[in-house]
């Protein structure tokens, strides 16, 4: 008898996995609203909750007015910021190949003629060829990438949005799960810790670590990450490139995320202005990075607990694969889902070392 319960069971878990499968697949197009809704739901559960004690525990009128307020708190503002950063990528972009292709005098030809001049004379003494480089080589070069630049950057961003019909769709899918994780939160909790083959203890350690990183990433990371994007940008706006303040403040809170950061792009522009004679600019660019961005790191372990921390190998690996399956966002979901990945790992490790684990 025992041993057809057992069975019994075993096939119920095999059925449940394979419709969670199915699950995932029916929804794939959906999962990147899904999981904003879920990030949402945990980020604004505090209002949630204080709103449900002012309402006299009424669930809906509370799920209904948090999402009003972050709406509000977010929602107006990071529509403006897309708009406002798409508008000067734009902008951007055609300014420079106006630059290069109709004015062949202006002053980001003149910086790529001397960054040339400048390789080439540490690099003639190697090569024995005073011109390795050719200021229209460089030129033809940047005119042929720079279209390619424009539509990468602008599809990059318009991506998690595409069609009207196509948002409009997102934008009500997202506000009913929200309500949903809102308003049934407690059943989904106890629902996936009913469904989980494991014990109460493991079911507890595993949401409560998993729950302790998603706080580390939203609370840690993403504070910093808005820090140094904003310290960035706001040292470009000052040696000149303040017309695109938004632009690189998206860019860089959104590079941050990855290992070396923002400094991806201010390194190699601050050694370019000091070749080009921009002297101050490029010492106040390379400064900017290594002493203040790179100093805002430091506040990392006060806002992310040690048992809470992921490797920056994987959060690179999750922030590029979270991009490739989900679009600007992904640098955002990436990170979740390896958080979800790793926790089960520990976790099984910790069972393991235990001996808590039973062998068949």
């Amino acid at each position: 008898m025992e041993a057809t319960q057992k069975i019994s069971i075993t096939k119920w878990h095999v059925a449940l996995l394979v419709a969670l499968l199915f699950g995932v697949y029916f929804l794939r197009d959906f999962l990147g609203v899904i999981a904003l809704a879920a990030l949402m739901a945990y980020v604004f559960n505090p209002i949630y909750k204080r709103l449900l004690k002012l309402f006299r525990n009424r669930k809906g009128a509370s799920a209904t007015t948090t999402i009003i307020l972050s709406f509000f708190i977010l929602g107006i503002p990071v529509a403006l910021i897309i708009g406002i950063t798409i508008a000067q990528a734009t902008t951007l972009i055609n300014n420079m190949q106006q630059d290069f292709v109709n004015n062949p005098d202006t002053s980001l030809t003149n910086i790529v003629n001397d960054l040339v001049n400048q390789v080439n004379s540490v690099t003639a003494p190697f090569t024995h060829n005073p011109a390795t480089l050719q200021t229209q080589d460089v030129l033809g070069y940047l005119r042929s990438i720079l279209p390619d630049i424009a539509s990468t950057l602008v599809q990059l961003i318009t991506v998690t949005i595409g069609s009207i019909p196509r948002f409009i769709m997102y934008a009500v899918a997202y506000i009913f799960v929200l309500v949903a994780f809102f308003v049934y939160q407690e059943g989904i909790i106890n629902g996936i810790k009913t469904i989980s083959p494991f014990s109460k203890s493991i079911n507890d350690k595993y949401f409560r670590k998993v729950g302790a990183m998603t706080s580390a990433m939203v609370k840690g990371q993403f504070i910093i990450a808005f820090a140094q994007g904003t310290v960035s940008a706001a040292a470009l706006a000052v040696v000149g490139l303040k017309p695109y303040f938004f632009f690189f403040w998206v860019l860089f809170t959104f590079l941050s995320f990855i290992p070396l950061g923002a400094g991806i792009i201010t390194i190699p522009l601050g050694i370019i202005m000091l070749l080009t004679g921009n002297i101050w600019q490029g010492l106040l660019i390379l400064g900017n990075h290594f002493i203040i961005v790179t100093n805002i790191d430091n506040v990392r372990p006060k806002l992310v607990p040690k048992d809470a921390y992921m490797p920056a190998a994987l959060t690179l690996l999750a922030a590029f694969a979270g991009v490739a399956h989900f679009g600007f966002l992904g640098v955002v979901y990436g990170p979740i889902i390896m958080i979800l990945i790793v926790t089960t790992i520990e976790t099984y490790v910790e069972i393991s070392k235990a001996g808590n684990l039973e062998k068949s």
